[in-house]
């Protein structure tokens, strides 16, 4: 009994929170015990291809039934700065949430919800949806939704970006400017750059012409691989741009340092980013 009433209220509040935030719809449904661990049902393997994604009904509750459409894309053999790009013609994403899972094998077998919000970088929009991968290895994301959810959605697809960022690193060298190379990842553009042994007397600079470097989120990692980041932030916020066209790191610490750069605001490439250690 002391169940069914948690699953009866569970179902007030979900259809209370018609026409809410995906988040809500996500808490409640875990909450439920609703998750990709429950069923890999309709399933689909993610290629740089363009795929449409099969989604099934299913049923929370015992007593009363609360419908939602669910599905599972796993991305195997993922390397750092890879993308998960989903999109619809008319279908509102934000209407959905994207739970993502790790596992050591297949995520379907032993998936383990991903709670580091460091491992991936995500952008929603009504149409678009990325998940940037900051590790390395297999993933599951468990598209879901309780709107709506009497109808089958058949314009959801994903695809795998082939592009990846980390492996165009420009290692930046005291004195010498050097351009940055960007590239588009769904409706993100995004660079890491290798700062390779600077000092505390030395700043980082970032310079651009045209581009507006206010519009970009800068992370720094206290690490020696572009293309092995230990999620450690270093000073996450140390060196905001200071004007327009000018973002400055100086480090507390001396050391080897990568900088991880992005943009949701305009996704087109820039190609006037510079970069130099003084």
């Amino acid at each position: 009994m002391k169940r069914v009433l948690i699953l009866t209220t569970l179902l007030f509040l979900i259809s209370c929170k018609q026409g809410g935030s995906s988040n809500t719809t996500t808490d409640l449904l875990t909450l439920a015990g609703i998750s990709a661990a429950t069923s890999c049902a309709g399933s689909v393997t993610a290629t740089t291809t363009t795929q449409t994604i099969p989604f099934v009904i299913k049923n929370i509750g015992f007593v009363i039934t609360k419908p939602y459409v669910s599905s599972n894309v796993f991305f195997k053999s993922i390397t750092i700065g890879q993308a998960a790009v989903f999109t619809s013609q008319t279908s509102n994403l934000r209407n959905y949430s994207f739970g993502l899972y790790t596992s050591s094998a297949d995520p379907c077998a032993s998936p383990q919800r991903e709670n580091n919000i460091i491992q991936a970088i995500e952008t929603v929009g009504q149409k678009l949806f990325t998940y940037m991968f900051f590790d390395s290895g297999n993933f599951l994301v468990n598209p879901m939704s309780a709107q709506s959810s009497t109808l089958i959605p058949s314009d959801i697809s994903v695809s795998l970006s082939p592009t990846v960022p980390c492996q165009s690193a420009v290692t930046t060298a005291s004195g010498t400017s050097q351009p940055v190379t960007m590239v588009a990842v769904g409706q993100m553009t995004a660079g890491y750059i290798l700062v390779n042994g600077i000092t505390t007397s030395q700043t980082l600079k970032i310079t651009s012409t045209s581009t507006i470097l206010q519009n970009y989120q800068f992370y720094v990692y206290d690490n020696n691989n572009a293309c092995n980041i230990t999620y450690k932030q270093f000073d996450a916020n140390e060196g905001a741009s200071s004007t327009n066209y000018l973002m400055q790191f100086q480090p507390n610490v001396s050391g080897t340092y990568v900088i991880f750069l992005y943009s949701t605001v305009n996704p087109t490439v820039p190609t006037d980013l510079m970069v130099q250690i003084q």
